[in-house]
């Protein structure tokens, strides 16, 4: 064959070649375009059914979305395993097996404020970035501030003879209330001012978003008060309350009652319930919790099992869990619901601790 036809022939097939390539380009730009159209499609109802049951997005969340699955396995099981599993045991075969109703024995200290400084301290070696910029050290924080607050209260107050320190002394009560709460709040303050997305989170829904913050705090305040009432009107067992003492409150509730009892234990009492303690312990049971475990709902579980055990679990008192377990199953599902924003937890906890109150002075007089 003559040269010049071979080099046409090459030239064909090279035309063939690149004609195909360009076809077969388009099949799939044509396929491609096809298959984002059907997910343009099907996103704007799935985004609408999503907006319908979650709360108002925020200008903040574009690029600051809460992470559910934040923190490493390792974290989450530190966090479980020392926070959580082991106390709580510990709680339930000290109070029915051994029936020990101690709080002050070296092993009660360590197990309930030792242990989680021990795991404070590993986890922030192990991601300080979670850990610190992620807010996740607040999982800790208001037990690890609470039990500084103690001894401060014995070796200043007490020691000084400033209180008593007796468990029946309104004003010692109530000083001790108050100071627990004020060293929880620096806590709190300290991880808002290392988390800077925590931080503004609640400016921006403040500013953006008080209405449908009004809505959601009025929607599960209903919620959380109906389960309150239904978990209320299931009889306590007899063989329960025989064990862990037959009481009618728990010793939480008794020393708010206590404060009632004085002006002083009463300003305490609004104060520390209703201004400081949801912001304490939202911070540190939804956010830091939810942010310290790798899982949405492992999340929710670790926060709603913890959140009514932390009110009883240093002394005991099993038999009253159920008072507490209304708001907290509402709570972690609040902050599920409104994309990880501790502010409409915040605002709910608070809600719920004014009708708590004035419950209280209700059925004292």
């Amino acid at each position: 064959m003559p040269q010049y036809l071979n080099m046409f022939n090459k030239k064909s097939n090279q035309i063939n070649v690149s004609h195909n390539n360009d076809i077969i380009r388009r099949i799939n730009v044509n396929q491609t375009d096809n298959i984002n159209s059907n997910n343009l499609e099907k996103s704007p109802k799935k985004q609408r059914l999503i907006d319908k049951i979650t709360a108002k997005p925020l200008s903040w969340d574009d690029n600051n979305n809460f992470n559910f699955k934040t923190a490493s396995w390792t974290l989450t099981i530190i966090y479980l395993v020392s926070f959580i599993i082991i106390p709580i045991f510990y709680s339930i075969i000290k109070t029915y097996a051994i029936k020990d109703t101690s709080e002050g024995s070296f092993l009660s200290i360590f197990i309930f404020s030792l242990l989680p400084i021990f795991a404070l301290v590993v986890s922030l070696g192990l991601d300080y970035e979670t850990m610190v910029k992620k807010g996740g050290w607040a999982a800790y924080s208001h037990s690890i501030f609470g039990f500084f607050s103690v001894i401060f209260v014995y070796l200043f107050f007490v020691a000084t003879k400033v209180i008593s320190g007796k468990n029946n002394d309104v004003t010692s009560l109530a000083t001790a209330f108050l100071v627990q709460q004020l060293f929880q709040l620096v806590g709190s303050i300290l991880v808002l001012m290392f988390c800077r997305s925590l931080r503004e989170r609640i400016i921006t829904t403040l500013k953006e978003a008080k209405l449908d913050l009004l809505t959601w705090i009025t929607i599960f305040a209903i919620l959380g008060s109906i389960l309150n009432i239904a978990f209320n009107l299931i009889p306590k067992f007899s063989e329960v309350n025989m064990l862990a003492g037959n009481n009618n409150t728990s010793k939480n509730q008794d020393v708010l009652n206590l404060l009632m009892n004085s002006p002083y234990g009463i300003f305490v009492l609004i104060v520390g319930t209703i201004f400081i303690a949801p912001i304490n312990e939202e911070i540190s049971y939804r956010h830091g919790t939810f942010t310290i475990v790798r899982y949405r709902w492992l999340g929710y579980l670790a926060s709603m099992i913890y959140f009514p055990a932390m009110h009883i679990v240093d002394n005991g008192d099993w038999n009253n869990i159920i008072g507490y377990l209304g708001f907290s199953i509402i709570l972690p599902l609040l902050f599920v619901m409104t994309r990880g924003n501790t502010t409409y937890t915040i605002g709910l906890h608070a809600f719920s601790n004014v009708i708590a109150t004035i419950s209280g002075f209700i059925n004292k007089n």
